[in-house]
C-alpha cells in the first residue's frame, strides 16, 4: 500500500570453468643467477559453482516524516573441483558473509534538517587459512541541513560502534586493512 511495501527476491547461479591460481612444485634454478626458489603459478579452469539465497527488503513510511527500510539476505556457496585444486575459488566461497542484515532510518526533523541511520550486522567470514573474520555491527549516521534550493551542509559519521573491524580476509599474507572509523562534513551544491 502506500505506506508499506515488501519485496522478496530469490535468486540461483550456476557458474562453470572458474579460473583460479594455484602453487605449482617448487624448484632450485641458477639461472638467471644467482641460484634461486622459482614457485610457480599454475592456471586452470576445472572449477563449477552454485551460488543460491534470498533478499527480503520492506519499506515503511511510519509516518509523513519518518521512513524506516529493514532488509535481511542470504546467500550460501557450494564450490566443485573435481582436481581439489581450486583453493582461491575455495577462498572466495569462504570470503563471502553468508547472511547481511539492514536497518535505514530516514527522518525530515524540519523541512529543511534530515537524519538518516543505518545498522548493519554482517556475519562472520569463514575461515580461509588466515584466520577468521568475525562478525560485526556498523551503524553510520548523516545529519544534513538544506539552506535554501541549492545548497546542502552535512555532517556523516561512519562505522562508530567501533574504532575499526576487518571486513576481509587476510588473501596474501600482508598486513590486513581494518575499516576504521570516520566523521566527515560535506559541501554541496546543486544547479
Amino acid at each position: 500500500n502506500q505506506r508499506f511495501s515488501l519485496d522478496i527476491a530469490a535468486f540461483s547461479g550456476y557458474y562453470g570453468r572458474l579460473s583460479a591460481t594455484e602453487n605449482g612444485d617448487p624448484f632450485f634454478t641458477r639461472n638467471p643467477a644467482p641460484p634461486h626458489l622459482v614457485i610457480p603459478l599454475v592456471y586452470s579452469t576445472n572449477g563449477s559453482a552454485h551460488t543460491y539465497g534470498a533478499e527480503v527488503f520492506a519499506n515503511w513510511s511510519v509516518t509523513r516524516r519518518w521512513r524506516v527500510a529493514p532488509s535481511l539476505s542470504g546467500i550460501h556457496m557450494r564450490v566443485h573441483d573435481p582436481r581439489n585444486d581450486m583453493g582461491s575459488v575455495v577462498a572466495l566461497a569462504r570470503s563471502t558473509p553468508q547472511h547481511q542484515l539492514q536497518l535505514r532510518s530516514f527522518l525530515n526533523v524540519t523541512r529543511n534538517l534530515e537524519w538518516d541511520a543505518s545498522f548493519s550486522h554482517i556475519g562472520r567470514l569463514r575461515d580461509s587459512g588466515d584466520g577468521s573474520v568475525p562478525a560485526y555491527n556498523r551503524l553510520d549516521t548523516r545529519l544534513a541541513w538544506r539552506v535554501g534550493e541549492y545548497l546542502e551542509l552535512s555532517i556523516a559519521g561512519q562505522n562508530l560502534l567501533t574504532p575499526r573491524h576487518a571486513e576481509f580476509h587476510n588473501a596474501y599474507a600482508v598486513r590486513r586493512t581494518l575499516v576504521e572509523r570516520s566523521v566527515f562534513a560535506k559541501i554541496a551544491w546543486r544547479f
